[in-house]
């Protein structure tokens, strides 16, 4: 299974395209994830703000896009952006294509070194996420409320109310 793109929000709550194969498919519902999907995608957020290096902002995750070219996979990240200064502006931001690949570059520059560290680390959280976003398509979400009797005696027990009274009456003719 190929991962395309996970979207949450619009017209469903959760939205994942996919591949299996050469079929091409689409998840919509409003199903909620597990917690370690929600985590993943909170723990991409955090790792997109600190490797945008922004301080002072509120982030929402919007979607992620994958690509599949032969040089190698790649992300495409997209946030809506609030700074805590003005919370009532909130922006896109898009951060393009980047390599889905960690960086086994060591260098004696601290800047240099962080920015790769920072990218490794938002490449591990994409990774993650990837794997539960398949483990959602595949039926993994969260447990909804039973609907439990409280103890009173229901009106539909033994089926009898489930019909109105004349519906299924059948008579017979007497000619």
């Amino acid at each position: 299974m190929t991962i395309l793109q996970f979207q949450i929000g619009g017209e469903y709550d959760y939205n994942v395209t996919y591949e299996t194969n050469t079929e091409k498919q689409k998840l919509q519902t409003n199903d909620s994830p597990t917690g370690t999907l929600l985590t993943a995608v909170s723990n991409v957020v955090n790792a997109a703000i600190k490797f945008c290096r922004f301080e002072n902002i509120a982030a929402k995750f919007k979607k992620v896009t994958f690509g599949y070219p032969d040089s190698g996979p790649n992300f495409q990240l997209e946030f809506i952006i609030k700074t805590k200064d003005n919370p009532y502006v909130s922006h896109a931001l898009k951060i393009e294509k980047l390599d889905l690949k960690l960086d086994e570059v060591k260098s004696n520059d601290g800047d240099y070194q962080k920015r790769v560290d920072q990218n490794n680390y938002l490449v591990e959280k994409i990774e993650t996420l990837r794997e539960d976003i398949k483990k959602y398509i595949q039926g993994e979400r969260a447990q909804k409320d039973l609907p439990f009797e409280t103890g009173e005696s229901s009106s539909l027990d033994d089926g009898d109310e489930l019909f109105e009274e004349d519906e299924f009456d059948i008579k017979e003719n007497d000619e």
